[in-house]
């Protein structure tokens, strides 16, 4: 078991000497210890002399000897998200890109069907992120991460999706050069499977740390979004090319970022205790890095503050999109990018004519500026943050019967009568307007 060269170690030697030991097939109980080598050699001895036959050398005066070699296959889970210099969606686990610990890896037989056949083999990634299963007759077989890996807040894979494409399996080539999930849209329904791995005697990589007869080159790069949570017609969705980005610690706004399977949709943008957006999921608010300093009012100037954090030596670009008609697109005009630094940032806007009483916006941060001078598609880096901004109003008029409804013949006050909104419990003045011709105003 422990590859020394001899089988004088505990556990290391099976003796029978039981009578019913006839012709037939027999099933022989081991007790593996807890370490065990890549390559395992065992050899099975039969005579009629139980001294001979109890010893792992030496003739017999009948019988036979049969010796075998049993392989290994293994090794990492990690995190392909372009973390510490790397690149992320590449399949290589490069720069400071790390393992994934916990996930419940399986191994099957080719032709087995993952969670339907019996596995042969069951296994959990250690804390960096390495699995590995020896013992192994030569022969063809598949790994696989079951779907309990993907279903919830909790599980080690959740609202994870392998990385784009997939390396031939007996290619033989370790993490530094691909990865071997086969892509699956839904890995929470049918996890991700690996394509065939030959174990051939003598034939296995000899550069992946365990000699000719193991292979620990079978890997599994994963990638976690994040999603916005606007109204479909933004767009939101996956299958609509909704914004999405790979989520990194390198850079994202505000102090947080969370992981979504899909994008959101939702009129409150995820705001409050009735929204559908992505922040009730999990309870975690991670829209959190943009303000707006101003209220959007027709014909102003209006500040935004962006908080990001940008890891040192990383050039970053932000794009922010603002639906000021309310059309349900961002047109030309509506859309302002640039370089994003580390901390407080302040955009300024002009604020057209006309504005609809209630706003959606988009801001997005990634460090590839194409990927964020549109409102939607992948960006391999950064987050996407979704806001909703809403109206205040509406009559001032004369209430000459003091009744306090606007009734019939009842005059509004004239165009002009200035009013201002202030933060509740505090003397900030939020925004000035005055009254049109109607008697109307609107914050």
């Amino acid at each position: 078991f422990n590859g020394d060269g001899d089988f004088d170690d505990d556990l290391e030697r099976i003796v029978v000497t039981d009578s019913a030991f006839v012709s037939g097939t027999h099933v022989l109980n081991v007790t593996t210890p807890a370490f065990i080598t890549d390559t395992l050699y065992a050899r099975f001895r039969i005579a009629d002399n139980p001294g001979e036959a109890s010893e792992p050398t030496g003739s017999a005066q009948s019988g036979e000897v049969e010796d075998y070699v049993l392989m290994s296959i293994g090794n990492t889970v990690w995190l392909d998200n372009g973390e510490g210099g790397g690149t992320a969606d590449n399949g290589i686990l490069d720069g400071g890109e790390q393992g994934i610990p916990g996930v419940t890896v399986e191994l099957y037989r080719s032709g087995d069907t993952p969670g339907v056949d019996t596995p042969i083999g069951t296994t959990t990634t250690d804390a960096d992120g390495h699995y590995h299963f020896s013992g192994l007759q030569p022969g063809d077989y598949i790994v696989h991460i079951p779907a309990e890996n993907f279903d919830e807040p909790t599980d080690p894979l959740y609202a994870h999706l392998s990385s784009s494409g997939a390396g031939t399996a007996n290619a033989d080539a370790d993490e530094t050069v691909d990865e071997n999930g086969i892509d699956d849209s839904e890995p929470m329904i049918n996890g991700i499977t690996s394509g065939v791995v030959t174990l051939d005697i003598n034939s296995e990589p000899t550069d992946d740390g365990d000699g000719a007869n193991g292979n620990q080159t079978i890997d599994f790069g994963f990638l976690t979004y994040d999603r916005g949570d606007l109204p479909v017609n933004y767009p939101t969705l996956v299958d609509d090319n909704g914004a999405s980005h790979v989520i990194s610690p390198d850079l994202y706004f505000g102090s947080q970022v969370d992981a979504e399977n899909d994008g959101q949709p939702d009129i409150n943008a995820g705001l409050g205790s009735n929204s559908d957006g992505d922040d009730q999921l999990d309870g975690n608010d991670d829209e959190d890095g943009i303000v707006f300093m101003d209220a959007l009012m027709p014909n102003s100037s209006a500040t935004i503050s962006m908080t990001a954090y940008v890891t040192p030596g990383l050039t970053a670009y932000y794009g922010a999109f603002i639906d000021f008609n309310g059309d349900g697109s961002f047109d030309s005009s509506e859309i302002f990018t640039g370089t994003i630094v580390d901390g407080v940032n302040t955009l300024a806007v002009t604020v057209p004519g006309v504005v609809t009483d209630t706003i959606y916006s988009r801001f997005r941060i990634a460090i590839d500026p194409a990927e964020v001078s549109v409102p939607d598609g992948v960006a391999l880096s950064g987050e996407v943050e979704d806001y909703v901004l809403m109206s205040l109003g509406n009559q001032l008029w004369y209430d000459t019967d003091n009744s306090g409804t606007y009734d019939n013949g009842e005059l509004p006050v004239p165009a002009g009568v200035t009013l201002t909104l202030v933060l509740s419990g505090t003397d900030q003045v939020v925004a000035t307007t005055t009254t049109d011709a109607n008697g109307q105003y609107l914050f």
